[in-house]
């Protein structure tokens, strides 16, 4: 599998869409081995974002415990993946795009996600296209990771893997200890699985052996009857059910006789009860008989009801009349005296002591016309100062001069002084100013000069500051080349202890060699021990004949001090090592700091010059002596700002005086009205000193009319009265005549004692309808005691027994509480048998529950035995054996193509270094921590090309890509490690990119991915050629 290239928008640092990275094309393509360089947090890591999210919707920078990738949910809620200033963009969108190829063909996966018109975010979207016809193989966001496996032959876990090797990982592996080397091969490899299998089947036979007591506990806990025990509950049910029919039965019989009873005794009390109710209804009768009395007197007379009617209206309709006649005599009085009251209130008003009765009407209305003129003409005078008045209010507060605010319209004589006044100091100062710049006599021309003096001002002030910043570069420039200096200094000084250091260190390096020499020609020598024991003081050596044998004594000596002796030089070694880098190190960043400080000097040394000239032109534009300080050139300003002070005041006071004449002219006509309105006002008071004359005059005309209209409803009330009083008196003689002769025929001695005897409408209906209730009260009180009487006589017949109800419910309790005994204990046995049957199906269904849980555990359970434990150390190591004697297999087969002299050799047991085989010095076995930087990193990055070989599954895997691993590098294994990279792309045509922030291997590596990031927190990036 090869990347081909990548495009992405919006992802990360990554503001806006950026052009393709071709990895198979171009100047990436031309050279197959580049570096991807940018600061820390720069973007680096993204590119290979970009390429794990447009293929499996995952990065490995995010932890993702349920493996099914990213969400839209966890994207907004966390922040993630895309670019947060696009964020919140109303519309927009990411995408992460990478095209690959794969025998012979080139696919394009796609991982896309955009906002909706609403400006919230749409779901993700993911579809894998064939190229180059871009035919759809799948659109179906779910389906792209699995197809891409199954495509690509990787899952997620092995192509990262597979393609980014942790070269810095393995460099660390190789150094660390037995019990650190078995964590960072779990990390590395993904072997920590293994472990998590072990865990996981002691944790679930545990929980299966758990489950299973708890469910055997259950079973032995069901409790069932015996055979005896069921009979018996069964044969006391049979008994209990017969007494119950038993009892039921009676209960039935006694229940229908008791309220047969209970009716009985029910009727008795009716009876009782109805026959105090009759003798309460005959007491009632008795109690009504005077108003029968007077019910019986009212019907001797009620056939004259009419005419005493007629009379009693006639009296009415006469005391009536002569009332009526007595209000309007007292009525007519009364206006007579309001029409004199009248009459004087109206010659105080109109001054006209001859005003009569006759003449009131026409002399109150002429006097109103003449009040109501001179109210018109003071409103007309009042209207007319309203205009200067007005202008008075909005010159004052359109006039631009604070000073105007002061002046007050409540007050015109306070108001026309000040104006006066204010007028007077005005002219004063502009007969000043004026003299002073005669030549400007229009506003046009003074706000011309202005603007003039305004331009010139500012530039100016441009200039004063541009020579100001001169001044300041100066002393900017003078401090750099003191740190310049300084610097120069202690490089001057670290450099020759450096060189001392570089010297001391070649000689010790070339002693340690002589010491491994020694120590291998020793080890080899040491082969020879067996036969070495067997040789004999005296005796000839079989291999050379010698019968004296000095080294079968000195070898133990001469080993021992051999290995104290190099174990000092190496300690040595590695203290010069990191006193010269350390001081390489510091003389470095002098040097960089000392350069960065040389070019802002230069920078400073060209803004000075182009400032300089640009001051020169400026100057001499405005008329002014190049070379002129920048105190003259503030006194200039200064005195330009005193002309445009001045300049801006002349305006101001020919505005105020403009506005004072109008002021005076208004105020002026203001003073004129004001003396009309109030002559008007005099004569007007003397006729009229009210505030309302018209409604006045129309409430003293409205009163006399109304005085006049009442006299004369009055006079006809009184006439009406004195005939219905002549005509009432008459009607009542009548019907006096009329009734007396009747009264006397029956009996009655005056119409007074008949009036008496008849009864009003009200008491006449309540007393004969009291009498017709007495009467339905005892009708109907004799029908309900004759029918009580024949159901008690029933219910007698009806019974069957003597027995009273109390003796009759006693016998229900008793019956009835048996009952509940019998169905109680019937209950009981019904539950017992009940509870037998559940517990039966429960104890059946709790064995086959047993049954399944433990065909269901003996896989674990075996599994358990074969690889389980609580910490999962046992099969860990196992597995962890198996994968790195396959890891360093792999890693010796590279190491082959990388170089021939070094195999890494497989941990024997209890042994904490690693051991390499040095087939440069005849195969002996050298640990780790004895290579040089560049040696270790080729045996790092054989384990990591062999750990993609592990996890690529023999897929041919032609992009990869080294994450650092570089830092802590010499030069000269710097040298080396990308002499090792180079061979490796030679040999292999692989695309090889490389992770790093270091320079020292930037300046190595001419074709670069330089990512970039900006003051606005976002990265650019770009393909350059150095």
């Amino acid at each position: 599998m090869k990347i081909r290239q990548i495009r992405f928008k919006n992802i990360n640092s990554f503001y806006g869409e950026h052009p393709p990275i071709v990895f198979t094309d171009g100047i990436l393509g031309k050279t197959g081995l580049f570096i991807i360089s940018g600061s820390t947090g720069a973007g680096k890591s993204t590119l290979l974002d970009v390429m794990t999210l447009a293929l499996f919707n995952r990065v490995p920078r995010i932890m993702d415990h349920d493996g099914r990738g990213l969400s839209k949910d966890r994207l907004l809620a966390e922040g993630l993946i895309i670019n947060q200033r696009a964020a919140i963009e109303p519309k927009t969108d990411a995408y992460a795009e990478v095209e690959y190829e794969l025998n012979g063909k080139a696919f394009r996966s796609r991982w896309s996600i955009n906002k909706n018109r609403n400006g919230n975010w749409n779901d993700y979207e993911m579809e894998v296209a064939e190229l180059p016809d871009e035919k759809l193989l799948t659109e179906k966001k779910r389906e792209v990771p699995g197809f891409n496996t199954t495509k690509i032959g990787l899952t997620y876990e092995q192509f990262i893997r597979s393609m980014v090797l942790a070269q810095g990982a393995f460099d660390k592996f190789l150094r660390a200890s037995a019990g650190e080397r078995s964590k960072l091969l779990e990390q590395i490899t993904g072997t920590d699985i293994y472990r998590r299998l072990s865990q996981r089947a002691h944790t679930q036979n545990k929980l299966y052996e758990e489950n299973l007591r708890e469910k055997q506990q259950a079973v032995e806990l069901v409790q069932l009857l015996t055979a005896e025990q069921l009979s018996e509950l069964k044969t006391t049910k049979q008994t209990i059910d017969a007494r119950l029919t038993t009892l039921t039965d009676e209960l039935t019989f006694y229940r229908d006789e008791a309220k047969r009873a209970e009716q009985q005794e029910a009727l008795d009390k009716d009876i009782a009860r109805l026959g105090r109710k009759q003798q309460e209804a005959a007491d009632k009768q008795v109690r009504f008989a005077p108003d029968a009395e007077r019910l019986e007197r009212h019907s001797h007379v009620a056939d004259l009801t009419e005419l005493f009617s007629n009379l009693s209206h006639a009296e009415g309709t006469l005391q009536r009349a002569q009332g009526d006649q007595q209000r309007a005599e007292q009525a007519i009085q009364g206006l007579h005296n309001e029409l004199e009251t009248v009459l004087t209130t109206a010659q105080q008003l109109t001054h006209q002591p001859a005003l009569s009765e006759h003449t009131l009407i026409a002399q109150v209305t002429d006097f109103r016309e003449r009040v109501l003129s001179l109210t018109q003409q003071i409103d007309q005078e009042r209207k007319n100062a309203n205009s200067p008045q007005q202008r008075l209010a909005h010159t004052i507060k359109q006039a631009t001069d604070k000073w105007f605010r002061s002046l007050r319209l409540d007050n015109l004589v306070v108001m026309d002084e000040q104006v006066s006044e204010r007028k007077r100091q005005v002219g004063q100062q502009l007969v000043k100013l004026e003299e002073e710049y005669a030549a400007l006599e229009t506003s046009e021309q003074v706000q011309h000069e202005i603007e003039r003096l305004i331009d010139q001002e500012k530039k100016l002030e441009r200039l004063i500051q541009l020579q100001k910043d001169q001044q300041k570069r100066l002393t900017e420039g003078l401090n750099l080349k003191k740190q310049v200096d300084a610097y120069q200094v202690t490089i001057d000084s670290q450099r020759p202890a450096l060189n001392k250091l570089l010297e001391e260190l070649t000689t010790l390096e070339v002693k340690q060699k002589e010491l491994d020499a020694q120590k291998i020609k020793l080890a080899r020598e040491a082969n020879l021990d067996e036969l070495r024991k067997s040789l004999v003081a005296g005796e000839a050596c079989p291999l050379c004949g010698a019968t004296h044998h000095p080294y079968a004594h000195q070898y133990i000596q001469r080993t021992g001090l051999i290995e104290v002796e190099l174990q000092v030089v190496q300690a040595d070694v590695k203290t010069k090592r990191t006193d010269s880098e350390q001081l390489t190190k510091t003389i470095i960043q002098s040097e960089s700091t000392q350069k960065s400080l040389d070019n802002q000097r230069l920078i400073l040394r060209n803004e000075y010059k182009d400032n300089r000239q640009t001051i020169a032109e400026e100057l001499i534009a405005l008329d002014l002596d190049e070379n002129m300080q920048p105190e003259f050139l503030t006194d200039q300003q200064q005195h330009i700002h005193v002309q445009r002070e001045e300049l801006t005041t002349l305006l101001s006071l020919w505005e105020q005086d403009r506005v004072l004449r109008q002021l005076t002219d208004d105020l002026a006509a203001l003073h004129t009205t004001q003396h009309q309105v109030e002559r008007l006002t005099e004569e007007r008071n003397q006729l009229f000193t009210g505030n309302d004359v018209k409604t006045a005059c129309d409430q003293l005309t409205n009163r006399f009319t109304t005085v006049r209209s009442g006299l004369a409803t009055q006079e006809g009330l009184r006439q009406q009265a004195t005939v219905a009083l002549s005509n009432a008196g008459q009607q009542t003689t009548e019907l006096h005549s009329q009734l007396q002769p009747v009264l006397q025929s029956r009996g009655l001695s005056d119409i007074q004692t008949a009036r008496q005897q008849l009864l009003d409408m009200d008491t006449l209906r309540r007393l004969q309808a009291e009498k017709q209730q007495l009467a339905d009260e005892a009708t109907q009180l004799t029908a309900n005691r004759t029918d009580a009487d024949q159901r008690r006589q029933a219910l007698v017949e009806a019974r069957q027994t003597d027995l009273p109800s109390d003796q009759i419910r006693q016998l229900i309790s008793e019956r009835d509480k048996e009952l509940r005994q019998q169905t109680e204990q019937l209950g009981k046995i019904k539950q017992a048998l009940d509870a037998d049957a559940t517990e039966h199906k429960r104890h059946k269904t709790l064995l086959s529950d047993l049954k399944k849980l433990d065909d269901a555990a003996m896989p674990w359970r075996e599994l358990n035995r074969l690889i389980g434990s609580a910490r999962g150390d046992e099969y860990s190591r196992f597995a962890q054996g198996l994968t790195l004697s396959q890891l360093i297999g792999l890693a010796n087969q590279r190491l082959r193509d990388l170089s021939d002299r070094y195999l890494i050799l497989k941990p024997r047991d209890g042994q904490d270094e690693l051991f390499v085989l040095d087939q440069y010095q005849g195969g002996a076995e050298r640990t780790v921590t004895s290579l040089s930087g560049g040696e270790t990193f080729t045996l790092s990055l054989g384990l990591a090309l062999a750990l993609s070989d592990l996890a690529s599954q023999n897929i041919q895997i032609d992009s990869l890509f080294i994450d650092e691993g570089f830092g802590t590098l010499d030069p000269e294994a710097l040298d080396m490690a990308v002499a090792m990279l180079e061979k490796l792309q030679q040999d292999s045509q692989k695309t090889i990119g490389i992770i790093s922030h270091r320079h020292e291997i930037k300046e190595r590596i001419s074709v670069q991915i330089q990512i970039e990031k900006g003051n606005d927190g976002n990265s650019r990036v770009s393909i350059v050629e150095l």
